[in-house]
């Protein structure tokens, strides 16, 4: 049975939405207390949902043109939800977790050059620049962790470029080689983090669009 489970603010238990199949027999719990039921699959959830919750808020449940997971729109009282875990979820915190380990791996790695004679050339890693670069997005790392914003995320993904491009240049003006293993793994990470920002994108596109 696929679900989808959602953080709300000031609440401590999950907001959990499962179904069946093509959107059958929806069912809606908060913790273990159950919040309602849709029924009539696909067609009565384009038409929307409402419950109310025990503080006063109200969930509303509307489904947009796509199949999958992600194309089921939850706002509380008419602020979207994003998952924190379903498919949704798993690409959010994905693109998380990355933004993460490359700002721990260019500040790691950044101060290893800085204060040894060690290189890693094949990761474009060039000394203070990269520590800078890894310092802020790791702040980055933190603000989308938090707000799941595009925002941090859309400049985490520039930082990166830009980072890769500067460090490339200044370990070959170095005399040094950049490999292949460190192009495979930048274009690996971008492509995670491009997917949660296209993610962020069609959300909020769906979201304009059923409103």
């Amino acid at each position: 049975m696929p679900s989808n489970q959602y953080r709300l603010p000031g609440i401590e238990e999950k907001l959990v939405i499962s179904w069946d199949g093509h959107w059958e027999n929806l069912s809606i719990t908060l913790g273990n207390q159950l919040i309602g039921r849709a029924r009539g699959g696909a067609t009565a959830l384009r038409q929307g949902r409402h419950y109310d919750l025990a503080d006063g808020s109200r969930l509303s449940l509307k489904l947009t043109e796509g199949s999958g997971p992600d194309a089921l729109l939850v706002r509380r009282n008419g602020r979207p939800l994003l998952a924190v875990r379903g498919l949704s979820g798993q690409i959010m915190n994905r693109s998380v977790v990355v933004l993460y380990l490359v700002a721990l791996i260019n500040v790691g790695l950044g101060m290893v050059t800085v204060f040894s004679d060690s290189r890693f050339d094949a990761l474009g890693i060039a000394g203070t620049g990269s520590v800078i670069s890894g310092a802020v997005l790791l702040a980055l790392a933190v603000l989308f962790q938090r707000r799941r914003s595009p925002a941090p995320l859309l400049t985490g993904i520039v930082v990166y470029i830009l980072d890769g491009l500067l460090g490339y240049t200044a370990v070959v003006n170095q005399g040094g080689e950049p490999g292949l293993i460190g192009y495979i793994a930048r274009a690996w990470f971008l492509y995670y983090l491009v997917q949660a920002a296209m993610l962020l994108r069609d959300q909020r596109r769906a979201s304009a669009r059923s409103e």
